[in-house]
């Protein structure tokens, strides 16, 4: 059966490091794991394969180029003009031209336009940000459920390891007409359940496993046995304050997303008001009365906003609407970081203190107390359901404090999308 040690210390200064040694073999029929996926691999990977992230990457660049499509500058007409046509008459026209005309939006109109364009361009650059530091958490994450999958199956490996050794000297105590053909059955039934609880936590290391490797953007035809993980992770920093991660909540990608989309629509509102200037068009041309292309000629129009009551007032209306909305949203997004920050700082302090307990003292005692137990019973001093109860404890007592490390480190994980430096490595 692989061993695996849980150690944890305190390095010179603030430095904590919790480091899992799992020390693990993966064989998936009889080949050895080739490659080792650690933490940072994963997190690289992620960052640059994930699909959800690359399609707003994709969408980044479409907005980055909208700009050229929205100047107001249109494309210019070419046009030929012939009037006065008569055929009965000497002269074929009165009048022939060529002309070339431009179509220009209001200056205030376009200027407004480019500047909600450019807010709503670093919007999307926010979101893009907010979205990696999220993949990371994601991955980091998901890295730690295949980890805390992999223990749990050492730990249903060791019940197993235990249940038989019961129903060994239950057998023998039958045989020697000391147990009873019930507690038998309570043996037998204790080993199933153990392959049981074994099967489940197989289970979960591939469900874990295949919820990662979508993080990571691997091909199912990809997704191998043969990739393993590290056997190590470790924290660096042993004192993570509330207060270091609430100051930063203004500094946060979707908070600065919110602010720029409120100036974008600050200027959707002033784009909707100035469409009461006038468009300009502007039309030069050359002349033929019969003698050649000998004059010139030039138009410059103006639209007049005659409907602008109809036409733009429900837009800057809706415009006013969406501001207000934008607002409301930057409020709700800045509550919702301060929670999640509040939550994650109180459970990692509460895991934090299941944790130090077990390794202080129940570690010791609870195998103290199964293996006590078990000798106990083998000379007859207890009967089988006292024995039942301290393997239980002993099981129980490993399962909770894997459990609460596996909470501890994702705790960690979710104060860290909110600081621009890693915590786990």
């Amino acid at each position: 059966m692989n061993h695996i040690r849980i150690i944890r210390t305190l390095s010179i200064g603030k430095m904590l490091c919790l480091v899992l040694t799992f020390f693990l073999t993966w064989h998936q029929d009889g080949i050895a794991q080739e490659h080792i996926l650690t933490i940072q691999d994963a997190v690289a990977r992620a960052q640059s394969e994930n699909p959800d992230l690359n399609q707003l990457r994709a969408m980044l660049k479409k907005k980055e180029d909208a700009w050229r499509t929205q100047t107001g500058v249109q494309s210019p007409t070419v046009s030929y003009f012939k009037e006065g046509i008569d055929k009965d008459q000497n002269q074929p026209f009165a009048e022939q031209r060529f002309a070339v005309s431009q179509t220009i939006d209001s200056p205030i109109s376009m200027y407004h336009r480019m500047k909600k364009l450019s807010r709503e361009t670093e919007v999307l650059q926010y979101r893009v940000q907010a979205e990696e530091k999220m993949i990371r958490a994601e991955t980091k994450k998901g890295y730690i459920e295949v980890l805390y999958a992999l223990y749990t199956r050492e730990v249903r490996k060791e019940q197993n390891t235990l249940a038989q050794d019961l129903f060994e000297a239950v057998s023998s105590r039958v045989e020697s007409g000391v147990a009873t053909g019930m507690d038998l059955l309570k043996a037998e039934i204790q080993l199933d359940e153990s392959f049981n609880d074994f099967e489940e936590t197989e289970r979960m290391i591939h469900e874990s496993r295949y919820e990662l490797y979508g993080l990571l953007g691997i091909d199912p035809e990809d997704q191998e046995y043969s990739i393993g993980f590290q056997d190590t992770l470790v924290i660096t920093e042993d004192d993570i304050s509330q207060e270091m991660a609430l100051e930063v909540i203004e500094q946060q990608p979707q908070y600065l997303a919110a602010l720029q989309a409120s100036e974008a629509a600050d200027h959707q509102i002033s784009q909707a008001r100035s469409d009461v200037f006038p468009d300009i068009r502007f039309s030069y041309y050359t002349q033929d009365y019969g003698t050649g292309f000998q004059y010139n000629g030039f138009e410059v129009g103006l639209s007049i906003p005659l409907w602008f009551p109809l036409e733009r007032r429900g837009e800057i209306r809706m415009a006013k609407a969406e501001k207000e909305r934008i607002e409301w949203e930057r409020i709700s997004i800045q509550l919702e970081m301060k929670k999640q920050i509040e939550h994650a700082w109180h459970n990692y302090e509460k895991y934090k203190q299941i944790i130090d307990r077990y390794e202080a003292s129940l570690r010791e005692k609870a195998a103290q107390l199964q293996s006590l137990t078990q000798e106990a019973y083998r000379a007859g001093e207890i009967d089988l359901l006292n024995l039942l109860v301290a393997q239980q404890i002993f099981l129980n007592s490993k399962l909770r404090y894997l459990f609460a490390l596996r909470n501890y480190y994702i705790q960690i994980v979710e104060l860290e999308k909110f600081l621009d430096r890693d915590l786990i490595i």
